[in-house]
Protein backbone atom coordinates (compact mmCIF):
# COMPACT_ATOMS: atom_id res chain seq x y z
CA UNK A 1 0.00 0.00 0.00
CA UNK A 2 2.50 2.89 -0.92
CA UNK A 3 5.33 1.60 0.52
CA UNK A 4 8.32 -1.07 -0.26
CA UNK A 5 8.43 -3.35 2.62
CA UNK A 6 11.78 -5.39 3.18
CA UNK A 7 10.78 -8.73 1.91
CA UNK A 8 9.90 -6.62 -1.33
CA UNK A 9 13.21 -4.94 -1.37
CA UNK A 10 14.66 -8.21 -1.24
CA UNK A 11 13.47 -9.30 -4.00
CA UNK A 12 14.15 -6.94 -6.46
CA UNK A 13 17.63 -6.53 -5.03
CA UNK A 14 18.01 -10.48 -5.85
CA UNK A 15 17.19 -9.94 -9.04
CA UNK A 16 19.29 -6.78 -9.71
CA UNK A 17 22.49 -8.24 -7.45
CA UNK A 18 22.18 -11.53 -6.72
CA UNK A 19 25.19 -11.95 -4.95
CA UNK A 20 23.88 -9.88 -2.55
CA UNK A 21 23.39 -10.87 1.34
CA UNK A 22 21.44 -10.32 3.92
CA UNK A 23 23.63 -8.22 5.17
CA UNK A 24 23.82 -5.95 2.27
CA UNK A 25 19.88 -5.76 1.91
CA UNK A 26 19.93 -4.75 5.87
CA UNK A 27 22.68 -1.87 4.95
CA UNK A 28 20.12 -0.58 2.40
CA UNK A 29 17.29 -1.25 4.36
CA UNK A 30 18.70 1.26 7.22
CA UNK A 31 19.96 3.22 4.57
CA UNK A 32 16.69 4.32 2.75
CA UNK A 33 14.20 4.00 5.82
CA UNK A 34 15.18 6.85 7.39
CA UNK A 35 12.02 7.07 9.93
CA UNK A 36 13.00 3.59 10.64
CA UNK A 37 9.36 2.57 10.55
CA UNK A 38 10.70 -0.75 8.14
CA UNK A 39 9.00 0.36 5.21
CA UNK A 40 10.35 2.86 2.49
CA UNK A 41 7.45 5.05 1.67
CA UNK A 42 7.80 7.24 -1.81
CA UNK A 43 9.44 10.43 0.05
CA UNK A 44 12.42 8.32 1.37
CA UNK A 45 12.56 6.66 -1.84
CA UNK A 46 12.93 9.78 -3.43
CA UNK A 47 15.06 10.92 -0.86
CA UNK A 48 17.58 8.53 -1.53
CA UNK A 49 17.67 8.71 -4.95
CA UNK A 50 18.74 12.43 -4.97
CA UNK A 51 21.02 11.95 -1.54
CA UNK A 52 24.40 12.58 -2.60
CA UNK A 53 25.61 11.04 0.45
CA UNK A 54 24.53 7.43 -0.36
CA UNK A 55 27.12 5.10 -0.88
CA UNK A 56 24.73 3.09 -3.22
CA UNK A 57 22.32 3.64 -5.60
CA UNK A 58 20.58 3.58 -8.97
CA UNK A 59 22.59 3.78 -12.03
CA UNK A 60 21.80 5.70 -15.31
CA UNK A 61 21.87 2.08 -16.98
CA UNK A 62 18.96 0.94 -14.38
CA UNK A 63 21.31 -1.51 -12.02
CA UNK A 64 21.96 -0.91 -8.65
CA UNK A 65 25.68 0.14 -8.02
CA UNK A 66 27.95 1.69 -5.59
CA UNK A 67 28.36 5.72 -5.77
CA UNK A 68 30.79 7.56 -4.30
CA UNK A 69 29.93 11.60 -4.71
CA UNK A 70 33.72 12.66 -3.93
CA UNK A 71 35.29 10.85 -6.81
CA UNK A 72 33.17 12.02 -8.84
CA UNK A 73 33.21 16.13 -7.48
CA UNK A 74 37.33 15.66 -7.66
CA UNK A 75 37.84 16.46 -11.43
CA UNK A 76 35.15 19.68 -11.22
CA UNK A 77 36.98 20.82 -8.21
CA UNK A 78 40.24 20.11 -9.90
CA UNK A 79 39.45 22.70 -13.03
CA UNK A 80 38.03 25.37 -10.12
CA UNK A 81 41.47 25.45 -8.63
CA UNK A 82 43.01 26.65 -11.61
CA UNK A 83 45.93 27.40 -10.09
CA UNK A 84 46.45 23.62 -8.39
CA UNK A 85 47.38 24.89 -5.20
CA UNK A 86 45.16 22.18 -3.51
CA UNK A 87 41.98 24.97 -2.92
CA UNK A 88 39.73 27.36 -4.99
CA UNK A 89 40.25 30.92 -4.49
CA UNK A 90 37.93 34.12 -4.45
CA UNK A 91 38.80 34.92 -7.71
CA UNK A 92 38.96 31.32 -8.98
CA UNK A 93 35.58 30.36 -7.95
CA UNK A 94 33.83 33.70 -8.92
CA UNK A 95 35.39 32.59 -12.50
CA UNK A 96 33.77 29.54 -12.85
CA UNK A 97 30.93 30.28 -11.50
CA UNK A 98 30.80 33.57 -14.27
CA UNK A 99 30.79 31.15 -16.69
CA UNK A 100 28.17 28.36 -15.56
CA UNK A 101 26.01 31.03 -14.56
CA UNK A 102 26.53 32.37 -18.31
CA UNK A 103 26.54 28.89 -19.88
CA UNK A 104 23.16 27.82 -18.40
CA UNK A 105 21.62 31.39 -19.30
CA UNK A 106 22.41 30.57 -22.55
CA UNK A 107 21.02 27.14 -22.80
CA UNK A 108 18.05 26.74 -25.36
CA UNK A 109 15.63 25.30 -22.34
CA UNK A 110 17.12 27.91 -19.90
CA UNK A 111 14.04 28.97 -16.66
CA UNK A 112 15.82 32.17 -15.41
CA UNK A 113 14.03 31.48 -12.14
CA UNK A 114 14.39 28.24 -11.47
CA UNK A 115 18.68 28.42 -12.93
CA UNK A 116 21.08 26.12 -10.71
CA UNK A 117 23.32 28.59 -10.27
CA UNK A 118 22.81 31.10 -7.58
CA UNK A 119 23.69 34.67 -8.35
CA UNK A 120 24.73 35.66 -5.71
CA UNK A 121 28.75 34.58 -5.89
CA UNK A 122 29.96 36.47 -2.92
CA UNK A 123 27.17 34.53 -0.76
CA UNK A 124 27.90 31.13 -2.13
CA UNK A 125 31.40 31.21 -1.91
CA UNK A 126 31.11 32.66 2.24
CA UNK A 127 28.95 29.54 2.66
CA UNK A 128 30.86 27.44 0.98
CA UNK A 129 34.19 28.05 2.63
CA UNK A 130 33.03 26.49 5.99
CA UNK A 131 36.58 27.30 8.11
CA UNK A 132 36.09 30.82 7.21
CA UNK A 133 39.92 31.00 6.19
CA UNK A 134 39.71 32.32 2.63
CA UNK A 135 39.58 29.66 0.48
CA UNK A 136 37.32 26.54 -0.14
CA UNK A 137 39.17 23.42 -0.28
CA UNK A 138 38.42 19.49 -1.35
CA UNK A 139 36.22 18.62 1.58
CA UNK A 140 34.32 21.89 1.48
CA UNK A 141 33.75 21.64 -2.28
CA UNK A 142 32.42 18.80 -1.98
CA UNK A 143 29.73 19.28 0.82
CA UNK A 144 28.95 22.70 -0.97
CA UNK A 145 28.15 20.70 -4.34
CA UNK A 146 26.05 17.51 -2.61
CA UNK A 147 23.81 20.57 -0.69
CA UNK A 148 23.72 22.09 -4.41
CA UNK A 149 22.67 18.78 -6.22
CA UNK A 150 20.57 17.86 -3.22
CA UNK A 151 18.51 21.52 -3.87
CA UNK A 152 18.26 20.61 -7.31
CA UNK A 153 16.89 17.37 -6.63
CA UNK A 154 18.94 15.74 -9.64
CA UNK A 155 18.95 12.18 -9.50
CA UNK A 156 22.48 10.55 -8.70
CA UNK A 157 21.90 8.17 -11.97
CA UNK A 158 23.03 11.50 -13.49
CA UNK A 159 25.21 13.03 -11.15
CA UNK A 160 28.49 11.12 -13.29
CA UNK A 161 27.33 12.38 -16.69
CA UNK A 162 26.29 16.25 -14.67
CA UNK A 163 30.26 16.35 -12.86
CA UNK A 164 32.23 14.91 -16.12
CA UNK A 165 30.26 17.16 -18.76
CA UNK A 166 30.63 20.34 -16.02
CA UNK A 167 34.59 19.28 -15.83
CA UNK A 168 35.09 18.69 -19.35
CA UNK A 169 33.23 21.86 -20.43
CA UNK A 170 35.08 24.13 -18.24
CA UNK A 171 38.19 23.08 -18.86
CA UNK A 172 37.76 23.39 -22.72
CA UNK A 173 36.63 27.21 -22.25
CA UNK A 174 40.03 27.55 -19.94
CA UNK A 175 42.00 26.17 -22.76
CA UNK A 176 40.57 28.37 -25.47
CA UNK A 177 40.95 30.76 -23.48
CA UNK A 178 44.48 30.45 -22.57
CA UNK A 179 45.39 29.81 -26.67
CA UNK A 180 43.48 33.68 -27.27
CA UNK A 181 45.74 35.44 -24.53
CA UNK A 182 48.55 33.59 -25.73
CA UNK A 183 47.51 35.00 -29.26
CA UNK A 184 47.54 31.25 -30.84
CA UNK A 185 45.31 31.27 -34.27
CA UNK A 186 42.60 28.84 -33.55
CA UNK A 187 40.25 28.94 -36.34
CA UNK A 188 36.54 29.76 -35.55
CA UNK A 189 37.85 30.66 -32.00
CA UNK A 190 34.84 32.67 -30.94
CA UNK A 191 32.52 30.04 -32.49
CA UNK A 192 33.85 27.13 -30.82
CA UNK A 193 33.79 29.18 -26.89
CA UNK A 194 30.07 29.55 -27.97
CA UNK A 195 29.36 26.06 -28.74
CA UNK A 196 31.26 25.13 -25.79
CA UNK A 197 29.68 27.22 -23.86
CA UNK A 198 25.81 25.96 -24.45
CA UNK A 199 27.48 22.73 -23.66
CA UNK A 200 28.38 23.19 -20.44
Amino acid sequence: GGTIERDELRLVMHKLSPQWGEEEINDLMANIDKDGDGHISFNEFVDWLTDPTASQTLQADGWFGSFDFQELVKPLFHVFDRDGSGSISMEEFCECQAILSSSLALHPSANQEALLIDKDTLGQYVSADRDGDGSIDFVEFTKWQAETVRKSAIPNSAVPMLFKDLAEGLADIFHIEKLQKEGGQVSGLQEALGERQKRV
